[in-house]
C-alpha cells in the first residue's frame, strides 16, 4: 500500500515544487514536507515556519482587518496614517488616510514601480525578503522620493502590465 509520502514526494520533484505541504486530518498532522528556497539567490530553503511573500494577495486580508478597526471604532476612515505609524516618512504628506490608503487614492510611490522596472523576473529590494516579517520591517522599502500625487486628486493604476 502506498503511503501519501510514495504520492506526493515523487510529484515534488517531478514538478520541481518550491513550497510547503501541511496534510492534517481532525487537526492530527499527517504528512508534512518542504521543498525548494524562500530565497533562490542566496539559496535559504525553505522550512516550515517560512513566510511566504505573496505581494497584492494580501490586499483583501489587509481591507477585512481595517475594515473590523472601523467596525470597532478603533479606526476610521479618516484617521490620518501618520498619526497611527510612528515612522519618518519626510516625502509623504502627513494628510494621507486610510481611505486614501484603501482606494490607491493616497499618492505614495510604490516599492514596485513598474514604470522603472524593466526585468520583473529580477526585481529585489535592498532588505533581503527573508527579513520582511513585520509590518514595520517593510518601512525602509518605502521610496524615499516625492508623491506621486497629492492624496485624494486620482487614483493610482493597480493593474500589472506583466500579468496576464
Amino acid at each position: 500500500m502506498n503511503t501519501i509520502a510514495d504520492i506526493i514526494n515523487p510529484l515534488i520533484e517531478k514538478n520541481n515544487f518550491s513550497g510547503v505541504i501541511s496534510i492534517k486530518r481532525n487537526a492530527e498532522i499527517i504528512f508534512e514536507s518542504t521543498s525548494g528556497f524562500a530565497d533562490r539567490s542566496n539559496k535559504v530553503p525553505i522550512n516550515l515556519g517560512t513566510r511566504f511573500g505573496i505581494a497584492s494577495g494580501t490586499k483583501f486580508f489587509t481591507a477585512l482587518a481595517i475594515g473590523k478597526l472601523l467596525e470597532a471604532g478603533k479606526l476610521s476612515l479618516d484617521s490620518k496614517v501618520f498619526d497611527i505609524i510612528q515612522y519618518d516618512f519626510p516625502f509623504y504628506s502627513k494628510e494621507i488616510t486610510i481611505e486614501h490608503l484603501l482606494t490607491h487614492t493616497s499618492g505614495m510611490p510604490d516599492y514596485y514601480d513598474e514604470d522603472a522596472v524593466d526585468n520583473f523576473d529580477n526585481f529585489f529590494v535592498a532588505i533581503p525578503w527573508y527579513n520582511l516579517r513585520e509590518p514595520k520591517d517593510y518601512f525602509p522599502v518605502f521610496p524615499q522620493e516625492d508623491m506621486k500625487f497629492q492624496p485624494g486628486e486620482r487614483r493610482l493604476c493597480i493593474i500589472s502590465r506583466h500579468y496576464p
